[in-house]
């Protein structure tokens, strides 16, 4: 009887033991972010580069609990530095659910440390919401260079947008949202994103010489679209399908060209479909890291790259925003990492929009290319 309870005993140990462990995966923070260049870095008065700058906050996660916000600006994990070749996903990897760190991180300037205790992925409660109700200023880019010292993004602005209701104008630098410096496309979407439609939104831009501030409640992108004298402005002339061969031709100058990427706005992905018939997705659910794509001057193209943990049929796609197919690349069964050219050197400054699939997963890019 005693060893049968023994057996019993050991049986109900090394359940318990398994039951744990399976839930000892790889930890979660529960934020996005980018890694920021040197030159941003620079601009933003921080003194070391790529870091993590927070775009997001992810709902039920350690980063939200431990009140971590958008563009806090981490740099360092326990031992861990970040640096352009070890990113925050890299350092992540180090630790395991239930694991504690210390996080080393930068707000408004002033250097901060937080310890906290790392969650389980199951646990976050990512925002699902129809895209027509979603917060949408009303701003395009326009790709015009800024004054010498001035930094910030120079914009086009949306009829009956709550950017056009705050008294902004085409060719207006926004330097700052709520007193936040916006250098750049990845700045603009995390000050708008996930926010709530009738929250007051301050915009700080540049125009003649001179400063200015309003502030007033964000309307949603289905008001905005809604409004006759908005769809009075929309175009019936867009070109839908033109082969790869029938982009204007513009001269091949790589070197003074900038390049900025962020998440597909969702907005922009309604609108490939509903006017170019291109289903743009705009749920992130493919496994990727260190998705870059930057200029390669000395051989006038562009470079591509990323890593693949897991393996499957994999596809590349890029499209400008008339709808043109500018670039494919199908890789067949791979995994691991992707480095290639692209030569965009005949296509002009603007948008593109990058799709990356594997299978049925897939993330997608808005790359926004500027002439300096």
């Amino acid at each position: 009887m005693k060893n049968l309870i023994l057996v019993l005993s050991l049986i109900v140990f090394v359940s318990q033991l398994t039951v744990a462990q399976s839930h000892q995966g790889t930890a979660m923070f529960g934020i996005q972010s980018n890694p920021i260049s040197k030159n941003k870095a620079k601009k933003l008065g921080l003194d070391q580069p790529y870091g993590a700058y927070i775009t997001n906050i992810i709902g039920n996660t350690t980063a939200e609990k431990e009140g971590f916000q958008r563009f806090d600006y981490i740099t360092k994990v326990d031992e861990y530095e970040l640096k352009d070749d070890f990113h925050f996903s890299n350092i992540m990897k180090q630790y395991k659910v239930g694991d504690q760190a210390t996080i080393y991180y930068t707000r408004n300037g002033k250097e901060l440390k937080n310890r906290v205790t790392f969650g389980n992925s199951q646990d976050a409660q990512h925002r699902s919401k129809d895209s027509n109700e979603d917060p949408f200023l009303g701003i395009e880019a326009n790709h015009s260079k800024n004054p010498s010292g001035v930094n910030g993004v120079s914009v086009d602005i949306v009829k009956n947008s709550t950017a056009e209701d705050l008294g902004l104008q085409d060719d207006d630098i926004i330097t700052k949202i709520d007193d936040i410096p916006m250098i750049d496309w990845h700045d603009i979407s995390a000050a708008i994103d996930n926010r709530e439609v009738g929250e007051l939104i301050k915009v700080a831009y540049y125009r003649d010489s001179q400063e200015n501030t309003a502030t007033l409640p964000i309307k949603s992108l289905a008001t905005t679209k809604n409004n006759p004298q908005h769809n009075k402005n929309k175009t019936d002339n867009t070109p839908i399908a033109l082969a790869l061969n029938e982009t204007p031709e513009v001269e091949k100058v790589i070197s003074d060209m900038d390049i900025d990427m962020e998440d597909m706005p969702k907005e922009d992905a309604q609108k490939m479909e509903e006017e170019l018939g291109i289903k743009m997705p705009t749920v992130q659910n493919l496994s990727i890291e260190q998705l870059n794509i930057f200029p390669n001057p000395t051989q006038g193209l562009f470079n591509l790259k990323f890593d693949l943990p897991e393996e499957g049929a994999t596809a590349i796609r890029i499209f400008d925003n008339r709808g043109v197919l500018v670039f494919r690349n199908d890789l067949g069964n791979f995994s691991g990492n992707y480095s290639g050219s692209i030569d965009l050197g005949n296509q002009p400054a603007g948008t593109y929009y990058v799709m990356i699939k594997q299978k049925n997963l897939s993330v997608s890019k808005k790359v926004i290319v500027s002439r300096n």
